[in-house]
């Protein structure tokens, strides 16, 4: 990718491309699971995320200020956040179908909202209240279909927690600032998430045979992908809302992955329930293009 603004048109193929790796991502964590315990490669992950991107930070910055942040305490916090609600992501992998944990997971753009709401003092037009209410239905509508009543399973209830911690983070996110140097987000993210998994792995670790290694690269090499390319994507494109509209092709992407790889097809009722969520998000999403345009 060039330096240059992407046009309307390049920002949405580079962001479904972007969302395709991380959809791919998914997949292989979900693959790894069969025989690992979700702790175990939650921190296989984000030993290799860390290494990266602190040798990213060391080149860009120096190794003596690779690290150095005024926001340090606000980061601890975020990393504790992020860390957990990974492990809850891994979780739900392990226990939902693909397109059951996507729809469940998109619920995080209500609870950001409401968190603007509450502790940032941001008003929720009447527009934002129905999405969240279009979202909520979506959720029960989908429950049909994980439990067969509108009792939510685990892994259901794994996933929305996950979505929960997104808005807190996202709510940390914004007490730091725009002003932080951008791969420190992703730094401490890999801290947390290694920091949470430790605890769970004395009892539940496997050594990975060679495969299970060789899955890792690529489950490692997605995430990079992903992380670092969506960032590009975001700061280029001439309209972060459209972009942001391509993360819920990966419900679609979840369909298709799930059939291929996992042998599973998505009830009726999880295409209605991610429906309505879908057109929550995009709800949101256009709201928030009409307040910055």
């Amino acid at each position: 990718m060039s330096s240059k603004t992407f046009s309307p048109l390049e920002a949405l193929f580079y962001a479904f491309g972007m969302y395709l790796a991380a959809s791919l991502a998914d997949a292989v964590a979900k693959h790894l699971q069969v025989r690992l315990h979700f702790s175990e490669v939650n921190f296989i992950v984000s030993a290799s995320g860390l290494a990266f991107m602190v040798g990213l930070s060391a080149a860009q910055r120096g190794w003596r200020k690779a690290l150095a942040s005024a926001y340090w305490p606000w980061h601890a916090a975020r990393a504790l956040v992020l860390g957990v609600m990974m492990l809850l992501v891994f979780y739900a992998l392990k226990e939902l179908t693909l397109p059951q944990f996507y729809v469940y997971v998109y619920t995080s753009p209500f609870f950001t909202c409401l968190f603007s709401a509450l502790f940032l003092k941001e008003k929720i037009a009447p527009m934002e209240i129905g999405a969240i209410a279009l979202s909520f239905f979506g959720v029960l509508v989908c429950s049909q279909a994980d439990s067969g009543s509108l009792a939510l399973s685990s892994g259901a209830v794994a996933a929305i927690a996950s979505a929960f911690l997104y808005g807190v983070a996202a709510l940390i996110a914004r007490k730091i600032g725009a002003d932080e140097y951008p791969p420190l987000f992703s730094i401490s993210m890999y801290l947390g998430m290694m920091a949470v998994s430790v605890p769970y792995m004395g009892e539940h670790f496997l050594m990975p045979t060679m495969n299970e290694w060789g899955w890792s690269v690529v489950l490692s090499g997605f995430c990079l992908l992903s992380l670092l390319g969506l960032g590009v994507v975001f700061a280029r494109s001439p309209s972060v809302a459209a972009v942001a509209s391509m993360k819920y092709t990966q419900i679609v992407w979840g369909i298709v992955l799930g059939f291929f790889f996992f042998d599973t097809i998505p009830q009726l009722q999880t295409l209605l329930g991610g429906g309505m969520i879908i057109a929550a998000g995009l709800l949101v999403l256009y709201r928030e293009a009409k307040k910055k345009g």
